[in-house]
């Protein structure tokens, strides 16, 4: 830690929900980190597995509860546990990240040197660990960060540059958080994380941090997939995939636009032709969800917004 001579002042934000021997584990590892966590904030998702007894007879000053009535989410958990450790305390950064997520003792650490070494140029808007599936650690599909358009503007400084992350480890600066608001709430699941730092990429700078890692202990190492999805009881959610990625591609050029365009015939074709069972409820959920999210339009809160 030589190069983090002035005290930065950290709180976790850490969303859970029915998972409670993740949540030990992953508390265990956040515990342990090599730099001084100040505080971490556990958003309960209203779990009913035991977690809500857990965490009200969990006696740490480090550790501080948010129990919620009804489950919201991790875009609702993320947004209003940054919103929480914003109104609560003082931090420089928010590192938030999901209940099976385990940060190696340095990870922390890692990202904060990486602070140090890009702090003289532009503002620093958010940062990401390089996230190992549990199995193998080989990378976790589902956490590859995007790349800027020139990606190697920082590799002299060992750092990537990136447009976009996971909240499976990002490290948040305040300074973005009050500047670009925070995670839009009503994504409930999937691409919150995308557009939440893509958002924040359109006035700071974000980086990749390779030698901090964390392993994402999901049980396959795969992407969002309907395609793939062998269970008709989770169709429904990815529902709230298709909104949210109309939703980003509108809301971010024409660019994008198009590429969720081809995205959509493209699937629509795979299924139509693929002979995978259940083809009527996968077209459903996909023409359903592209549908809602050209219409859906979420507000951007703040920190000190009702």
């Amino acid at each position: 830690m030589t190069m983090i001579e002035k005290k930065i002042h950290i709180a976790v934000v850490l969303v859970t929900f029915n998972r409670l021997p993740y949540l030990k584990k992953a508390l265990t590892y956040l515990q342990q980190q090599t730099y001084g966590i100040d505080k971490i904030y556990v958003i309960n998702n209203a779990s009913t597995d035991g977690t809500t007894e857990y965490l009200n007879h969990l006696h740490s000053d480090m550790i501080a509860v948010v129990n919620l009535t009804n489950n919201v989410g991790g875009a609702g958990g993320f947004s209003k546990g940054i919103k929480h450790a914003c109104l609560d305390g003082h931090y420089d950064y928010y590192w938030v990240m999901d209940d099976d997520t385990y940060p190696q003792a340095n990870a922390l650490e890692k990202l904060l040197i990486a602070t140090k070494k890009v702090e003289k140029n532009k503002p620093i808007g958010f940062l990401a660990s390089n996230v190992r599936w549990g199995k193998d650690e080989v990378p976790a599909i589902m956490n590859v960060p995007v790349v800027s358009s020139v990606w190697n503007q920082s590799t002299k400084l060992g750092l990537v540059n990136i447009m976009s992350s996971s909240f499976v480890s990002m490290l948040i600066s305040n300074q973005a958080v009050h500047e670009c608001g925070l995670p839009i709430s009503e994504f409930f699941i999937w691409g919150d994380d995308v557009e939440y730092s893509r958002r924040i990429s359109q006035k700071f700078m974000g980086y990749f941090v390779a030698d901090s890692i964390v392993i994402h202990a999901t049980k396959a190492n795969a992407g969002v997939d309907l395609l793939a999805e062998n269970n008709p009881e989770k169709f429904s959610r990815y529902y709230y995939n298709f909104r949210n990625q109309a939703y980003i591609a509108r809301e971010f050029g024409r660019k994008y636009r198009l590429k969720n365009s081809i995205k959509f015939w493209y699937l629509l074709g795979k299924i139509i032709f693929s002979g995978r069972p259940y083809r009527l409820q996968r077209i459903k959920v996909l023409i359903k969800g592209t549908w809602a999210g050209i219409f859906f339009r979420p507000q951007i809160k703040f920190p000190d917004s009702e």
